[in-house]
């Protein structure tokens, strides 16, 4: 019925207009202030919530589109969330609880479910997985889980029927609208983003039957629309959605609009039923559907958690995660809306190259305390390496090789060679201060800093050697022969421990070096 809602607003608003005689608007709030408590509006429409979820396809999201589920190579489903009935530390929360042999299991995004049941998923459909899924809740049957991990370990898994509290979900639509800069050394992205929260409540539907009675015209089909501001709504007597950014270090409060958007419809039974709207016919002359979202445009600044030890070859993820700030309800991703798509495909960073983007329910400690779930949007971005191989790399590459070419000037002229080399080793160490701005302070090194130190020293070998053969007196015949052994072997040495740092970055660090390389691995 949600998706019908909005395939409805979005394909059919060439009805929208307005009831004569009636401000539908303000009609809307007298009613739900006068029956809210009658009707419980000011509570969220609860039910009792599956034993788990699974992960969706992030590219499967859309306005016309049912999401499917996430898949490995072999067709296996990915494991997204557990209900928190059967979570290792939330026991307690069924209503007739679980038995002490009841297993815990600690949510890994990555293990993929082989069975349920005995059936494999590689060979089930969404569907098939659900009506599963459904029986065993229906029968009020346990439920039986073979997991396997990234190393593919396989664990059987048994969640056991139990009655639960009833619950409510908290859908959050979100979409970026820009990202004006990423800050590699403070690990910020300051970006625009607009986040859309659907409210559904129970028996709202009457109110909009009564809105639309009041009129004269009993025939026509209507879509109507409301908007209202955040102080027009902030009195109504409604449940309002408290979700908000929980990775933010700064939000721009001259910048930060909300409203509620109410979209009220009338069709005809017999029509909608037609057109597949909805799979009955009302005994009564029409069907009414209501759409209400609270809807946030705001900048702020979020801060991730960069790994910085594949730079200038390192990927990134931004990460948007959102949290209800009373701890209650369950955060999940609004199936029916392009948004995520959208600001993925319309996002322009220079600096960055973007490569994909997921979405995720995560279990982590809530603003309020204690435990919640929270939904991240996450961009996964590799950096524009091409900048700092050819302006920063390719120019160390060219000192370097002014340094090895005082190994062609005469081992007696001392002078001219130490001034060359120094000069070059003084340029080198100003490209760490180039570099450095980018990064923060690091307790460890990163593939770049690696490079510059083995830079260093081979920088600093011609004047060692010729200060050596200089001091000691070696012979002319042998000293330029010591050279053309350095001219011969220091490049090609140079350029094996520049592949080797590049190699073992690339297999202790593949999940944080960019595609190109990691695929090597």
């Amino acid at each position: 019925m949600k998706k019908i809602i909005f395939i409805l607003i979005f394909f059919f608003n060439s009805y929208v207009n307005s009831l004569e005689g009636v401000d539908e608007c303000s009609e809307f709030i007298n009613l739900v202030n006068s029956e809210s408590e009658t009707n419980y509006f000011s509570y969220p429409d609860e039910y009792e919530l599956p034993r788990l979820f699974f992960t969706n396809e992030p590219t499967s999201y859309g306005y016309d589109s049912e999401p499917v589920y996430k898949r490995n190579k072999s067709n296996r489903v990915f494991i997204n969330y557990i209900n928190d009935c059967w979570e290792s530390f939330n026991k307690g929360n069924c209503v007739d609880g679980v038995s002490e042999n009841q297993q815990t299991y600690e949510i890994n995004n990555i293990d993929v479910v082989v069975s349920i049941n005995g059936f494999l998923t590689e060979e089930m459909s969404d569907d098939d997985i659900d009506e599963v899924i459904s029986i065993a809740h229906q029968n009020k049957k346990d439920l039986n889980l073979t997991i396997m991990d990234s190393s593919d370990n396989m664990q059987d898994i048994t969640l056991e029927y139990a009655e639960t509290y009833d619950d409510f979900l908290v859908p959050i639509g979100f979409e970026i609208k820009n990202i004006e800069k990423i800050d590699s050394a403070t690990s910020t992205y300051k970006t625009r983003y607009e986040q859309r929260i659907p409210i559904f409540l129970q028996d709202m539907e009457v109110i909009i039957e009564k809105i639309f009675n009041k009129s004269s015209d009993k025939e026509s089909i209507y879509v109507l629309d409301c908007q209202y501001t955040d102080e027009e709504f902030r009195d109504v007597k409604i449940w309002k959605p408290k979700v908000a950014p929980k990775n933010i270090v700064s939000s721009e409060g001259d910048s930060n609009f909300i409203d509620y958007r109410l979209v009220m419809e009338r069709w005809p039974s017999q029509v909608a039923f037609d057109e597949g709207f909805v799979d009955f016919i009302n005994e009564g002359k029409f069907i009414y559907f209501y759409s209400l979202q609270q809807v946030t445009d705001s900048i702020a600044t979020f801060k991730g958690s960069f790994d910085y030890r594949s730079f200038p070859l390192d990927r990134q993820t931004l990460r948007f995660d959102f949290q209800n700030r009373d701890q209650r309800g369950l955060m999940y991703f609004y199936e029916y809306t392009d948004g995520y798509k959208n600001g993925f495909n319309n996002l322009e960073l220079y600096e960055w190259k973007k490569t994909n983007f997921e979405m995720d329910l995560i279990r982590d400690q809530a603003m309020t305390g204690g435990n919640a779930v929270i939904a991240s949007y996450q961009i996964n971005i590799e950096r524009n390496y091409v900048y700092f191989l050819t302006k920063i790399y390719l120019p160390i590459v060219i000192i370097l090789l002014l340094a090895l070419s005082v190994m062609w000037i005469n081992p007696k002229e001392l002078e001219s060679r130490l001034t060359l080399s120094v000069v070059c080793f003084l340029a080198l160490i100003t490209y760490t201060f180039i570099i450095d701005k980018d990064l923060p302070k690091l307790p460890y090194l990163t593939v770049m800093d690696q490079i510059i130190l083995i830079s260093y020293v081979f920088a600093a070998i011609p004047s060692l050697e010729s200060i050596y053969v200089n001091r000691f007196g070696v012979a002319n015949e042998k000293s330029e022969l010591i050279d053309s052994k350095y001219r011969k072997y220091l490049p090609l040495l140079y350029i094996f421990f520049t592949l080797l740092i590049i190699f073992l970055s690339i297999n202790f660090n593949n999940d944080n070096i960019i595609e190109a390389l990691a695929f090597t691995t």
